[in-house]
């Protein structure tokens, strides 16, 4: 029998694309929940999925606790895009380990992960809780692609070494909500000296016996990849997706105890590649300083805001994972992930939905515990993926 599957967050723009993907298919004696804290703006979602007159409404406070344990009464799943998740998420995620319930989120905040790991993951395990962090744009089509680039390497007998990633394609925006979470993190670290060594540890979401390795920090240059044969910039969302490929490959044991792995981004030039990695270094510094950070808010879109259909339609992303060996001599193998639609809204609305899916028809073999998109969801979020147009090809070299 499938779980009952609560939405929180539902007024929100990105909350909104996820409640129409869950909506849209909604399978037949499937129970769905949208819920958030203003039941006005409730009605309206409501409305917008027109046909869907089974689907229950509930509100919430984000910082009460009696009010949420009330919000998840009779709930299997939880999927959450309420953010920043440091500020508004923990309680829900605390409440879901508790009660065993079910969870999925689209957090990129490595503090958060990290508090989830070390204070709720034995108390998870207990309940059987499945608490799963990152199911969107971050960092699916890193922590997948990886997972199927180490599978279909062992299947020729080799030892995952290490992974190159670069960005190809990416044609969309952030939303207002990530932005807002991207900002408050940088805010908080600027003041907090023990979220900055979190934030800068390359291991700090593997296991507490498992946070040492083969890579450093991650990088803030422009250099040329001979795998790739590019120019490459940082990546934005890589100290994220950096952190959670490492904890899938620990949880995992898919790859060598000295894997390493690193993302960037593709650019056409040497002198594009210093531009860009000039460019995030300048809105590092900016969004930590008051005065700054002041200014990039007012121009930088608001939580609820977004790009319209036609926008999100033309956006696409195309992601190059290139794989060695231990003996790190020449690549071996290549997995391209790639979809079209903007990845930070309509994808990432795809990516948490079947999660939230997944985990909800009791298919899913992963035990209680703090996972990953590839410790909890696998091959078969894969799977379902590929029938939603997502492309996960490997090609051997």
């Amino acid at each position: 029998m499938t779980k009952p599957i609560l939405l929180w967050g539902a007024t929100g723009f990105t909350g909104r694309l996820v409640a129409h993907e869950l909506a849209q298919v909604k399978q037949p004696g499937e129970r769905l929940i949208i819920a958030g804290r203003n039941q006005q703006r409730l009605n309206e979602v409501a409305q917008m999925l027109d046909g869907n007159a089974h689907i229950e409404l509930r509100t919430a406070d984000a910082l009460d606790r009696a009010s949420l344990v009330q919000l998840l009464e009779g709930v299997g799943v939880v999927a959450t895009t309420v953010g920043p998740y440091r500020r508004y998420g923990w309680l829900l995620a605390e409440l879901c380990a508790e009660l065993g319930i079910d969870y999925v989120d689209l957090c990129g905040e490595t503090p958060f992960i990290r508090r989830a790991v070390d204070e709720l993951n034995e108390k998870a395990k207990q309940t059987g809780s499945r608490l799963v962090h990152a199911c969107g744009f971050d960092s699916i089509p890193s922590d997948l692609g990886t997972l199927l680039l180490a599978t279909e390497l062992n299947k020729r007998g080799y030892r995952l070494g290490s992974v190159q990633t670069t960005v190809r394609r990416l044609r969309g925006g952030l939303s207002g909500g990530t932005l807002a979470s991207m900002l408050a993190l940088v805010e908080d670290a600027a003041r907090d000296k023990n979220l900055r060594r979190i934030l800068g540890h390359p291991y700090s979401l593997n296991p507490t016996d498992q946070r040492t390795g083969a890579d450093g920090s991650d990088r803030t240059d422009a250099r040329f990849d001979p795998d790739h044969n590019r120019w490459t910039a940082p990546f934005i969302m890589a100290a994220i997706n950096n952190r959670v490929v490492r904890r899938s490959a620990a949880l995992l044991g898919y790859a060598s105890d000295q894997f390493r792995y690193d993302e960037a981004m593709a650019c056409p030039s040497k002198r594009r590649a210093k531009m860009m990695a000039r460019s995030i270094q300048a809105l590092t510094i900016f969004a930590a300083l008051s005065p700054t950070r002041w200014m990039l808010q007012r121009f930088l879109p608001k939580p609820g805001q977004g790009p319209d259909k036609e926008q999100r339609e033309r956006g696409c992303f195309e992601l190059h994972l290139i794989a060695r060996t231990t003996d790190q001599s020449e690549p071996v193998g290549r997995v391209i992930v790639a979809a079209q639609g903007d990845p930070g809204y309509s994808q990432t609305a795809v990516m948490l939905a079947l999660s939230a899916r997944l985990l909800a028809e009791g298919k899913i073999d992963a035990v209680g515990g703090v996972h990953t998109p590839a410790s909890a969801l696998g091959f078969q979020a894969i799977e379902r993926l590929r029938a939603h147009q997502f492309r996960f090809d490997y090609d051997a070299f």
